[in-house]
């Protein structure tokens, strides 16, 4: 901030105690020593609050992108949501009444079902095998 060398404070230190002199020049470099240090106690308050509210700021963009992109998702669930609901009567199914097209879709996605026959065993399968070995020994 300040380019004060060695030789200026010298300077200073000297022409103060001249003007000042010997008797109060200790209590005067005491008060100076405290203005200092309230001085540098309000820079820093200062350099603080500035950056808690650059934090702040740039938290507060942060936030309102997020909120941006939550009006957006809102708005397209809302699109959709009205979408499927044109599609919908919801007075028919509130009474348990199927749209007619819905049936139609429903009959000829659904095929009929179909009865599957097994043979009957009338022996286990290890009798089988007994069988078939007998059968091989008569001929």
């Amino acid at each position: 901030m300040f380019d004060i060398g060695f030789w200026e404070l010298c300077l200073i230190g000297v022409v103060a105690l001249v003007v000042i002199g010997p008797e109060r020049l200790p209590r005067v470099a005491r008060e100076v020593g405290l203005w200092i240090g309230k001085i540098r106690g309000f820079i820093s308050n200062v350099q603080q609050d500035i950056n808690r509210e650059i934090s702040r700021s740039e938290e507060l963009a942060r936030l309102k992108e997020e909120q941006e992109k939550l009006a957006d998702m809102h708005r397209m669930i809302q699109q959709q949501t009205n979408e499927l609901s044109a599609g919908v009567d919801f007075d028919n199914i509130i009474k348990g009444e199927r749209p007619e097209s819905e049936d139609a879709a429903t009959r000829q996605a659904t095929p009929a079902p179909v009865a599957v026959s097994q043979p009957a065993r009338s022996q286990p399968r290890t009798n089988s095998i007994a069988a078939e070995k007998s059968n091989e020994e008569k001929d």
